[in-house]
């Protein structure tokens, strides 16, 4: 479809007010809601199967009407960056490691080697991404990253995983100066520079992969940036938010 949700905050604050905005034509036009809630940069946005959508911040804010309207969900840990919704589980993680707010889990979730988790994803049939600034680890049995990192990425913070109808799993994850694509499942990955040098982005960058049109991506500073090709190519999108120190 060509809807578009974004969350923004301060870059500055350590924790900040997150505003809302939707658009319903592929981001020529927005709607805003202000004020939702707190969070402590970065922060992430995730979806159930119902539709329902959730913003992981300070705390775990829901909506069940496209974003005009929200509420705080009951969790016994705070402080959230990341979050992963499959099967009617989310698992969140941040400041104070993982929490699932639904019974079962999804599989085993080896030791984390680092505190801070700033990025989680989860892999259909294999089980679960985390990223932070010690870097990007695949956290199950037949994995080689459990312990070391991914080599070569330095610092990442939002991940995104798809399974395009050939088969293959798709790996994404943003650093504050590159995005980083593996088609191959994790085997190797490819780097980008997408924000220009000289614009303001948060110091994790939002990044979202269509679940749907596989190839479509998104990362953010100050503006959106999309690509149809699997992160090869990207394209600006319009500015979001008119405040020139605030950023998605």
């Amino acid at each position: 479809g060509s809807a578009i949700f974004v969350a923004v905050s301060s870059v500055a604050s350590p924790l900040s007010q997150v505003d809302f905005y939707s658009s319903n034509d592929a981001g020529n036009l927005w709607f805003s809601t202000f004020g939702i809630g707190q969070a402590r940069s970065p922060m992430a946005m995730l979806f159930d199967p119902n539709g329902n959508l959730y913003i992981a911040a300070a705390a775990l804010l829901s909506s069940a009407n496209g974003g005009q309207t929200w509420t705080t969900l009951p969790t016994t840990k705070s402080q959230f960056h990341a979050g992963a919704s499959r099967s009617g589980t989310l698992l969140l993680a941040g400041e104070q490691g993982f929490e699932n707010l639904a019974a079962g889990g999804q599989g085993a979730i080896s030791s984390f080697p680092i505190a801070q988790i700033l990025g989680v994803a989860i892999e259909p049939g294999r089980g679960v991404w985390a990223a932070g600034p010690a870097g990007l680890f695949g956290l199950f049995p037949s994995s080689p990253y459990s312990a070391s990192g991914v080599p070569g990425i330095a610092a990442p913070g939002r991940i995104s995983i798809t399974t395009p109808a050939n088969g293959s799993t798709n790996i994404y994850t943003a650093s504050a100066t590159d995005v980083y694509a593996s088609e191959n499942g994790g085997v190797s990955f490819l780097s980008r520079s997408v924000i220009p040098a000289d614009e303001l982005r948060a110091p994790y960058p939002p990044l979202v992969a269509d679940p749907v049109v596989t190839a479509t991506l998104f990362v953010a500073g100050r503006r959106l940036y999309r690509s149809n090709n699997n992160g090869d190519t990207w394209s600006a999108l319009a500015i979001v938010d008119p405040d020139p120190t605030r950023v998605v």
